[in-house]
Protein backbone atom coordinates (compact mmCIF):
# COMPACT_ATOMS: atom_id res chain seq x y z
CA UNK A 1 0.00 0.00 0.00
CA UNK A 2 2.86 2.50 1.04
CA UNK A 3 4.57 1.51 -2.60
CA UNK A 4 1.03 2.42 -4.58
CA UNK A 5 0.76 5.89 -2.76
CA UNK A 6 4.60 6.41 -3.20
CA UNK A 7 4.21 5.66 -7.08
CA UNK A 8 0.93 8.20 -7.20
CA UNK A 9 2.45 10.71 -5.63
CA UNK A 10 5.65 10.48 -7.97
CA UNK A 11 3.02 10.56 -10.92
CA UNK A 12 1.27 13.62 -9.38
CA UNK A 13 4.27 15.64 -8.90
CA UNK A 14 5.51 14.57 -12.61
CA UNK A 15 2.27 16.06 -14.22
CA UNK A 16 2.28 19.43 -12.59
CA UNK A 17 3.57 21.92 -15.42
CA UNK A 18 4.43 25.80 -15.27
CA UNK A 19 3.47 26.18 -18.59
CA UNK A 20 0.19 27.44 -20.17
CA UNK A 21 -2.14 25.52 -22.53
CA UNK A 22 -5.38 26.14 -24.28
CA UNK A 23 -8.17 23.54 -24.03
CA UNK A 24 -8.83 22.40 -27.09
CA UNK A 25 -12.16 22.67 -28.47
CA UNK A 26 -13.58 19.49 -30.28
CA UNK A 27 -14.37 21.62 -33.47
CA UNK A 28 -10.63 21.97 -33.85
CA UNK A 29 -10.08 18.19 -33.39
CA UNK A 30 -12.72 17.49 -35.74
CA UNK A 31 -10.71 20.03 -38.30
CA UNK A 32 -7.61 18.17 -37.82
CA UNK A 33 -9.01 15.22 -38.03
CA UNK A 34 -10.57 16.00 -41.49
CA UNK A 35 -7.95 17.19 -42.93
CA UNK A 36 -6.51 15.68 -45.81
CA UNK A 37 -3.01 15.80 -47.13
CA UNK A 38 -1.09 17.95 -44.48
CA UNK A 39 0.57 15.08 -42.40
CA UNK A 40 1.19 17.26 -39.23
CA UNK A 41 -2.66 17.50 -38.75
CA UNK A 42 -3.27 14.02 -39.39
CA UNK A 43 -0.36 13.50 -37.11
CA UNK A 44 -1.75 16.04 -34.24
CA UNK A 45 -5.70 14.15 -34.78
CA UNK A 46 -3.75 10.58 -34.22
CA UNK A 47 -1.69 10.98 -31.25
CA UNK A 48 -4.53 13.27 -29.50
CA UNK A 49 -6.86 10.15 -30.15
CA UNK A 50 -4.43 7.86 -28.84
CA UNK A 51 -3.22 9.94 -26.06
CA UNK A 52 -6.89 9.70 -24.89
CA UNK A 53 -7.20 6.32 -25.18
CA UNK A 54 -3.93 5.60 -23.35
CA UNK A 55 -5.12 8.14 -20.74
CA UNK A 56 -8.31 6.35 -20.00
CA UNK A 57 -6.62 2.51 -20.07
CA UNK A 58 -3.17 3.78 -18.05
CA UNK A 59 -4.06 6.06 -15.78
CA UNK A 60 -3.45 6.69 -11.93
CA UNK A 61 -7.49 4.95 -11.73
CA UNK A 62 -6.39 1.77 -12.80
CA UNK A 63 -3.55 1.17 -9.62
CA UNK A 64 -6.35 3.30 -7.61
CA UNK A 65 -9.13 1.03 -8.23
CA UNK A 66 -7.00 -2.01 -7.90
CA UNK A 67 -6.04 -0.99 -4.63
CA UNK A 68 -9.50 -0.24 -3.40
CA UNK A 69 -11.06 -3.42 -4.96
CA UNK A 70 -8.33 -5.87 -4.10
CA UNK A 71 -7.89 -6.62 -7.21
CA UNK A 72 -4.53 -7.02 -9.16
CA UNK A 73 -3.46 -4.31 -11.49
CA UNK A 74 -3.10 -6.89 -14.28
CA UNK A 75 -6.89 -7.93 -13.67
CA UNK A 76 -8.22 -4.33 -13.35
CA UNK A 77 -6.18 -3.74 -16.76
CA UNK A 78 -7.96 -6.45 -18.21
CA UNK A 79 -11.49 -4.63 -17.21
CA UNK A 80 -10.28 -1.30 -18.54
CA UNK A 81 -9.44 -3.19 -22.32
CA UNK A 82 -12.79 -5.30 -22.20
CA UNK A 83 -14.56 -1.83 -21.21
CA UNK A 84 -12.95 0.03 -24.35
CA UNK A 85 -12.71 -2.71 -26.48
CA UNK A 86 -9.79 -3.64 -26.87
Amino acid sequence: MKKLAFAIACFSLQSVSAGKSEPLAGNDLLSACKEKGDMAQSGFCIGYLIGVVEGLRFGATVPIFAAQTGSTVKEVGDMADNLLGF
